[in-house]
């Protein structure tokens, strides 16, 4: 039987665009939504600043007045209190403290190092001129009122949570995070907790998987071993995929007798495409069922982390911010080439100079090699040599 041909990565991200479904929203306290995405706009409820704030420790003043030679000074005016007025007399001032409101009528700052002060009475120093607005952060300068200040779609870090606490947001409007599950495949994988016999390996996949998406933000909620008994294991994939919107599958997606997963996919989920044009993760497929997706990764470990960092990582993303991520790109620390029809993967670590130098790896099932890496360069095909000059998109591990 003649096998379909493999999709080439650069037609991988259109097909998984077209299948994206945009997520439920939830309103949630602002002191639990670090790390979410938001889900409607933060528009500013008044100018910012507010008013005219004053920008140094100082005096307040009309800075036609300095060629009088002194000021006198007529009150204080602090942080948080109330609006102070400069007199109609030439040659008034009013102490200022940083964050206070401009005194009405003045029109510049003086620092407290451009003066000396003897009593009431301020001089400037030798060598210090006044000029009109100096030290004056003005009303609305940084935003009007109504202005958009965060982007529906953003993920919420600090600046995010300090400008919806100035806008006066108790609480914020999310995209829910998707029910995720993972699950591994093979016989002889036993669990971390058990000693394995001579024929058996510990498993690993399923915590990898876990460690990349919990360190993207998307912490799966279930994870689970099958065995490669498609006839019992069969019906336990299928309700697996029924109660979570993402299904990530490792291992049991290739050719063998034994890697049922595709054809039990194939019978209760859409195939959108199986076996891509890269290494490592040629047998990478995605299946649809309803507004369930379900990623099937090949089993080998590198390939497991590469396409959980490569493609479900950004998938996740694009469901949640509605705005596929363009992955940062990194010059190679030498010439590199790859010859094949396959656009690969290459592990590389980040040495002086924000370079990505590539570290050998001698199979899909080297991980322990990884540990020293940083994450990978993707490498196009038919690439006979790709000097050092070229920028390639790298894929951290680490988001």
């Amino acid at each position: 039987m003649k096998h379909p041909p493999l999709v080439p990565v650069s037609e991988v991200r259109a097909l998984l665009e077209s299948i994206l479904v945009r997520p439920e929203t939830v309103s949630i306290p602002l002191d639990e939504a670090s790390g979410k995405t938001l889900a409607e706009p933060i528009t500013a409820d008044r100018d910012g600043p507010p008013y005219d704030r004053v920008m140094m420790d100082g005096y307040a003043l009309r800075a036609k007045d300095s060629k009088h030679g002194g000021f006198e000074l007529t009150g204080t005016s602090v942080a948080g209190s109330a609006l102070a007025k400069l007199g109609n007399e030439p040659g008034v001032a009013v102490e200022v403290m940083t964050g206070a409101i401009l005194p009405v009528g003045a029109d510049a700052v003086v620092p407290y190092e451009w003066t000396v002060r003897e009593g009431s009475r301020i001089k400037l120093l030798e060598g210090f001129a006044v000029e009109q607005d100096q030290f004056i952060h003005f009303q609305g300068s940084d935003y009007k009122d109504g202005d958009v200040l965060t982007e529906e779609g953003t993920s919420i870090g600090p600046v995010e949570t300090a400008i919806a606490a100035t806008c006066g947001h108790l609480t914020v409007k999310v995209s829910r995070p998707p029910k995720i599950a993972i699950l591994s495949t093979g016989d002889e994988l036993v669990p971390i907790s058990e000693t394995p016999k001579e024929h058996q390996l510990r498993q690993s996949n399923a915590s990898a998987i876990q460690s990349t998406l919990a360190l993207a933000g998307f912490p799966p909620e279930y994870s689970s071993h099958l065995t490669d008994e498609a006839k019992t294991e069969a019906e336990r994939l299928t309700a697996c995929i029924s109660s979570h919107e993402i299904t990530v599958i490792s291992g049991g997606v290739s050719k063998g007798t034994r890697d049922w997963i595709p054809g039990a996919l194939d019978h209760c989920a859409k195939r959108l495409f199986h076996g891509v044009a890269q290494s490592p993760g040629k047998p990478f497929g995605v299946w649809t069922a309803g507004d369930r997706t379900i990623f099937a990764l090949p089993g080998n470990p590198v390939s497991t982390i590469v396409g959980a960092t490569r493609w479900v990582v950004p998938f996740l993303q694009a469901r949640t911010s509605g705005i596929w991520p363009t992955p940062p790109k990194i010059l190679p620390s030498d010439n590199v080439e790859n010859r094949t029809e396959m656009t690969r993967f290459h592990p590389v670590r980040l040495i002086e100079g924000n370079r990505a130098e590539p570290v050998k790896i001698r199979n899909s099932g080297d991980f322990a090699n990884l540990v020293a890496t940083n994450g990978i360069l993707e490498i196009p095909p038919n690439s006979v040599k790709i000097e050092p000059s070229t920028p390639l998109p790298y894929f951290p591990w680490t988001p």
